[in-house]
């Protein structure tokens, strides 16, 4: 005979585990922008419906309530990369949202891997409060790197616009900020389950928090208020030329392009820039072809008496191969090129197909995807009277690879990117605000130049001093001051070294 208590009892709560489970992954999302500034603040507490979901539950259990969590998590962060391959990138609608589904479950399955372990280490005495933090970012650090990378939705990011408390990126990198907003979570939970089951306060969690709270501000603030070097002033000027993604590629658009980028530059050099930055491949044509568009190029930079700075392809032959770049050009005021930059970091499926080499036929499911090839060295660009670190497009995401053009000499950083890709989608703030961190972690001023938006400029504190909306043709001119030796942060001498001390 059929016990229905006791299924109904199971039933109930199985229900209440998983919709707890599903809770936080909707929490998971809310914070990221460019959701109100406000709803930032629950990420604090996102992780709490989880942790109750996974407490005292099997291993089994936890790794599945944790597979709901990150999941829809990432399902609800990630879910413009099917605007990104299908409409701009040519791929099939249903393919593109089988790969969205893949990834996004690949990539929950690393929040239902911290939550098994959770789960095994309060079994085995281990404190929630030691155990969930050092997992969570082990796992982030993890995602920065495996299969080449993909660290986009760190929790981190989600405070990018509060610059008092994410100052001590300069130690930790963002990988320190997920860190205590995990603590706070654990703490939190720990506190209502105290009350709940009518225990004690855990004092020594709480008593860590605050501390590491009083250090958090009182950094934050001294800071904001610190005076960085500023002997060197440039005058720099940003285009924003809003070219439509299905009409860029296009021959009949060369020669219109140019002439946008044109008008925007001469007016940029009339309020006197001296070095006016393009969007990532700004001239749509392969620079290294002696075609009259290349010396219209270097005629704008020469008849301006400014410097340019613009995204364009490349390639080089070798041994009879060709080998085709995503590069930035630097050009002089006298009309020279004096640097280039290869990307080094490219995106899977959007400027080359991984594998393609063992399994051919992925080489087939887009026409539109690139075969690019990676840059082989980190490559600052020198002027008369600066010194810049170029990152191009999806570069701006890792964390190690831009304080390295810093540590080798950078005096400011400058993004270009071409984000009409992402359409009208929660992925161009979300960009935007991977770039605010790289600013704070380095102690520079950082300078975006998007084909579409979000372009802008920001300060060494993560200040946003002046940003544009997307898919508006728009320019400024902003000077920046810098030093001609700036003083390394931590974290660009020493990199994650936080985050390689709490995976080991």
């Amino acid at each position: 005979m059929i016990n229905h208590k006791g299924f109904n009892e199971k039933f109930n709560f199985f229900k209440k585990r998983y919709f707890l489970a599903f809770l936080s992954g909707i929490f998971l999302i809310l914070p990221f922008s460019p959701f109100p500034f406000f709803l930032s603040f629950i990420v604090f507490v996102a992780l709490i419906p989880l942790f109750g979901a996974i407490y005292k539950s099997s291993t089994k259990n936890a790794f599945f309530a944790g597979f709901i969590t990150g999941s829809i998590f990432f399902l609800g962060n990630l879910y413009w990369i099917i605007i990104a391959m299908n409409r701009y990138g040519g791929v099939d609608y249903l393919l593109t949202l089988g790969i969205l589904t893949f990834f996004s479950l690949f990539l929950g399955s690393f929040v239902a891997l911290f939550s098994s372990i959770i789960s095994f280490l309060i079994r085995k005495k281990i404190p929630l409060f030691f155990a969930a933090p050092f997992t969570w970012v082990g796992m982030e650090y993890i995602l920065s790197f495996i299969l080449s990378g993909f660290p986009w939705c760190l929790l981190g990011y989600t405070q990018s616009r509060w610059p008092l408390f994410i100052q001590f990126a300069d130690i930790t990198g963002v990988y320190g900020v997920s860190f205590i907003i995990v603590i706070i979570n654990t703490v939190i939970f720990e506190i209502l389950l105290s009350i709940t089951k009518k225990r004690r306060l855990p004092l020594l969690s709480i008593g860590i928090t605050i501390i590491l709270l009083i250090f958090i501000f009182s950094y934050g603030k001294w800071k904001l208020l610190e005076n960085f070097s500023t002997e060197k002033r440039l005058k720099i000027g940003v285009a924003q030329g809003n070219i439509p993604q299905d009409m860029k590629w296009n021959k009949e658009m060369i020669e219109m392009t140019l002439d946008i980028y044109e008008g925007m530059t001469k007016n940029l050099a009339r309020e006197g820039a001296d070095i006016v930055i393009w969007p990532e491949t700004a001239a749509p044509f392969y620079f290294c072809e002696p075609t009259p568009y290349r010396e219209k190029v270097l005629n704008i930079a020469k008849k301006n008496r400014i410097f340019l700075l613009f995204g364009a392809p490349y390639y080089e032959i070798k041994n009879k191969e060709t080998f085709y770049y995503n590069s930035c050009f630097l050009v002089s005021p006298n009309g020279d090129i004096i640097g280039r930059y290869d990307k080094i970091h490219l995106v899977p499926y959007g400027e080359y197909v991984p594998l393609k080499r063992y399994f051919p036929f992925l080489g087939k499911v887009s026409s539109e995807i690139g075969d690019f090839r990676s840059g082989k060295k980190i490559k600052n660009l020198y002027g008369d009277d600066f010194i810049m670190g170029v990152l191009i497009c999806f570069e701006i995401i890792f964390p190690d690879l831009v304080r390295r053009f810093v540590k080798n000499g950078a005096q400011l950083l400058v993004t270009i990117t071409n984000d009409a890709w992402f359409g009208k989608t929660t992925a161009p703030y979300q960009h935007f605000d991977k770039a605010i961190f790289r600013a704070v972690e380095n102690r520079v001023y950082l300078i975006r130049s998007a084909n579409t938006g979000i372009s802008g400029v920001i300060g060494p504190k993560g200040r946003v001093v002046i940003s544009t909306p997307i898919f508006q043709k728009r320019l400024f001119i902003k000077e920046i001051s810098f030093s001609n030796h700036p003083h390394q942060s931590f974290y660009t001498k020493y990199g994650d070294i936080f985050s390689r001390i709490i995976l080991i």
